[in-house]
């Protein structure tokens, strides 16, 4: 029988090739598997899956038992696109404590051979798509939390006194352990650091680092401290908290609170205009549940008469119902693979 050909290996056309018959199917991740396509061709794959997958073409899990397979991928670009779909599988499954340890032991089984084989130390002869693999294998273990990484991360920030003296491109990974640990602290003592210093990628490591807790009350805390009137964020900065706090789950109630009754606030602060875009799609970004959904029209509604902001809540709402219904339609399915894998 003859094997489908690969279509639009290049990404040449302007088309999602769509391999319908399982035999297909299971050719194809054998393919990327083996990297017998160069990693351009990687990656068109596992996009056209991922987008077929959203509209039911796939499932999620058809995805997953081909990325379970990819351990010994040597391009970082290709793991950027297995990554965006490990973030999908969190964005169904969170809230389910069974499932989230399902798929953190499925994070930890992807990242632990390049984990052994780059470690914690950079080296001269490390090309940049060596740097940029050991920081995904890093930061794919840590959100695993597995054991042993998560124990010398932690390590790594007590023994340093100077937050400007941890590694650059593990610094965010780090700080972001550091707060999940859930002392307060360690909170107040980033807090202070991120109001001392005028460095912006350390601003941004504490940002996203802080934006990782887990405890709502001490998220409370944190949102009045960064984001009240007199808080020590510049509203410029609002969209990259409201971002990383919106997709915790752990602290999106919190965020949204905010949102709801800063609206009017941030709207003058910024004038408007494509500043506020990014709060709708910001918003819009992690959700997947038909309760979310309901709650991001409720407070949209009375917005969408507004040119400026009328095409992206529209499209806005089209991506939530969307993932909503792939949810729907892959959770029972990804929650049954995630146990038995």
């Amino acid at each position: 029988k003859q094997k489908s050909p690969l279509l639009n290996a290049s990404g040449n056309g302007h088309f999602i090739s769509y391999y319908q018959d399982k035999e297909s199917l299971v050719t194809l991740g054998q393919t990327i598997a083996k990297r017998s396509i160069d990693s351009s061709a990687r990656i068109i794959l596992l996009s056209d899956m991922l987008l077929l997958s959203r509209i039911g073409k796939y499932s999620l899990v058809d995805l997953l038992k081909i990325i379970a397979k990819l351990n010994q991928e040597d391009r970082d670009p290709v793991w950027s696109m297995i990554l965006r779909t490990v973030a999908v599988a969190k964005t169904f499954v969170e809230g389910d404590e069974t499932a989230e340890a399902n798929l953190r032991k499925f994070k930890a089984k992807l990242s632990a051979d390049w984990l052994k084989k780059l470690g914690w130390q950079t080296k001269s002869s490390d090309d940049i798509n060596t740097q940029h693999l050991r920081i995904t294998a890093l930061g794919l273990s840590l959100s695993a939390e597995e054991p042993k990484v998560t124990k010398q991360a932690l390590d790594l920030y007590d023994k340093t006194k100077d937050l400007n003296k941890l590694p650059s491109e593990q610094r965010a990974l780090i700080l972001a352990t550091v707060v999940k640990r859930g002392q307060k602290a360690d909170i107040i003592s980033l807090k202070q650091a991120y109001e001392a210093t005028a460095n912006p990628d350390l601003k941004l490591a504490i940002t996203s680092a802080l934006c990782a807790i887990r405890d709502p009350k001490l998220a409370e805390q944190l949102v009045v401290w960064a984001l009240s009137k007199e808080g020590a964020v510049k509203p410029q900065d609002y969209a990259y908290w409201f971002a990383y706090l919106m997709g915790n789950h752990y602290t999106r109630q919190v965020i949204w609170d905010w949102f709801i009754s800063s609206w009017d606030r941030v709207a003058e602060l910024s004038g408007g205009g494509k500043f506020m875009d990014y709060f709708v799609w910001y918003a819009a970004s992690p959700l997947a549940t038909r309760d979310w959904l309901k709650k991001y029209q409720q407070f949209f509604d009375d917005k969408i008469a507004e040119p400026g902001l009328r095409r992206n809540i529209t499209i806005s709402y089209s991506e939530i119902d969307s993932r909503v219904k792939w949810r729907d339609r892959d959770l029972a399915s990804l929650k049954r693979y995630l146990a038995d894998c």
